[in-house]
């Protein structure tokens, strides 16, 4: 045939969400030429057939011209090619794990059409858990990246380390995941965050026994671990990992991990900085003393001027503390002093920093017992001259004697709490909760989802709920 059709693949085996970047080409090496290419697609782009193997059933992906706006019609002389790059996610959407043929489809002149011949295209299931994201472009663009787990076989100890990139703009969608590292356990891994700015530095680390293991992913490659021995395997590691300026004789940002410790007859607790390096190397600073009990949620504000507030929710009886430490990269944490308190029992907590580097906080409280428990978002912050202040009390809306027992609280750029919890009982659903307070179902798969569960925010300030639906990876949903 005088005129051919061509499709390329970088990859062809995919884990579900997974994408890659591909070129469809139209080559005319007949003896005139041909006009009026693909002319409802815009820029007379390739349409993509998606066959499923199993049925045979064939989807059409198209990307048709803007309402309103004209294109002259395209034409290829003699010798010419038409080239289309894109990237597979944002041309086609593959509905489940399974086997694919994609081929790439041109029509012009009057009727005259060509195929590519067929690549096919192996999708793997996905199957997410312990999710944690992190914001790498915030507002208009509102990029996250999420680090987790995904299960290939429990049962023979095959998991994986995946980073996929989640945009919160337009309509929110998973844009592309990165394999980091195959381990033999449920591991909890987390991500670096820089002083209250975006970064293209983004550092994975996981705790796995006595090892800190860490790499890097720049773009679409991700380095091979590195590996720091620590003195215990008691750690557990406060989110997120900080970002370090580059140190002499490095072009990359390194970062501290601040872990959480006890000694071997658990009658001390302590806070400790492992510094680590792009080269690979780490070391771990002077131990802190924490009083009283063990956190039941913590994490660190890391300030645009590099200053690092590292806040712990205690539980005491029936009330709450919030606990801080003051450091930096080149100072290590101070005393421990509590900031503030709740008359509830903490069962999830979350910040968000402003432009100013306010820390806006929120916590999801229980008081009472048995069919008297109530339940309450606390609003709070943190700001200038460092001082803690109670924002108010949003009681939310459960009926008399219902309890929670799973909770995740967020908050938005501005401040404002959002919270799902699940309630307890043999009727457990869960329930997505607004800043006043009032409870609504989630519809759908999202209404039967098991954790790994969150909530995002579009464009920084309109939540957007993301949760694993295995094998179809991330669903990410509106609430109400």
């Amino acid at each position: 045939m005088s005129v051919r059709a061509e499709l390329k693949l970088d990859e062809t085996k995919l884990l579900f969400q997974q994408s890659t970047d591909c070129v469809a080409e139209l080559k005319n090496t007949g003896p005139s030429s041909i006009s009026n290419v693909n002319p409802n697609n815009l820029g007379a782009g390739a349409t993509l057939l998606l066959t499923d193997v199993a049925t045979g059933e064939v989807r059409t992906f198209a990307t048709p011209k803007q309402v309103g706006v004209q294109s002259a019609d395209t034409s290829l002389a003699k010798g010419e090619s038409l080239k289309d790059e894109f990237f597979l996610n944002d041309r086609i959407t593959i509905p489940a794990p399974g086997i694919y043929e994609l081929k790439a489809h041109y029509e012009w002149g009057f009727g005259s059409e060509v195929d590519s011949a067929p690549v096919g295209l192996e999708v793997l299931e996905s199957r997410p858990r312990n999710t944690y994201p992190v914001v790498l472009e915030g507002p208009p663009t509102q990029l996250y990246l999420v680090a987790w787990i995904n299960v290939i076989d429990a049962a023979m100890g095959r998991f994986e380390v995946w980073l996929s990139q989640v945009t919160g703009y337009g309509k929110p969608m998973v844009r592309q995941c990165f394999h980091v590292a195959d381990v033999n356990k449920v591991l909890e891994p987390i991500l670096a965050a820089p002083p209250n700015t975006q970064s293209g530095v983004q550092w994975v680390a996981w705790l796995d026994g006595d090892r800190l293991v860490y790499a890097l992913n720049r773009g679409s490659e991700v380095t091979s671990e590195s590996t720091f021995k620590l003195d215990d395997d008691k750690y557990r590691l406060i989110p997120p990992l900080l970002l370090n300026p580059p140190a002499r004789g490095e072009s990359i940002q390194g970062f501290d991990a601040l872990l959480y410790g006890t000694d071997p007859d658990a009658s001390k607790r302590f806070l400790v900085v492992a510094h680590c390096t792009p080269s690979g190397k780490g070391e771990l600073g002077r131990p802190i003393e924490a009083p009283g009990t063990a956190p039941v949620w913590a994490s660190t504000a890391h300030l645009a001027n590099g200053d690092r507030y590292t806040l712990m929710a205690i539980i005491a009886m029936n009330s709450s503390a919030l606990q801080m430490a003051r450091w930096s990269a080149s100072k290590s944490p101070g005393k421990i002093e509590t900031v503030g308190s709740w008359p509830a029992k903490c069962l999830a907590c979350d910040f968000a920093l402003s432009e100013s580097d306010d820390v806006l906080g929120a916590m999801l409280g229980e008081s009472g017992s048995g069919a008297s428990r109530q339940y309450a978002l606390y609003k709070w912050r943190f700001a200038a001259p460092d001082r803690y202040q109670d924002a108010g009390k949003v009681a939310i809306a459960l009926p008399e004697g219902v309890g929670v027992d799973q909770a995740i609280v967020r908050v938005n750029l501005d401040g404002v709490p959002y919270a799902l919890l699940r309630t307890a009982g043999k009727q457990a659903a869960w329930h997505f909760c607004g800043p006043d307070g009032a409870l609504s179902g989630l519809s759908g798969d999202a209404a039967k989802f098991r954790m790994p569960g969150d909530i995002l925010f579009r464009k920084g300030l309109a939540p957007v709920i993301i949760f694993g639906d295995p094998p179809r990876g991330f669903q990410l949903v509106k609430p109400g």
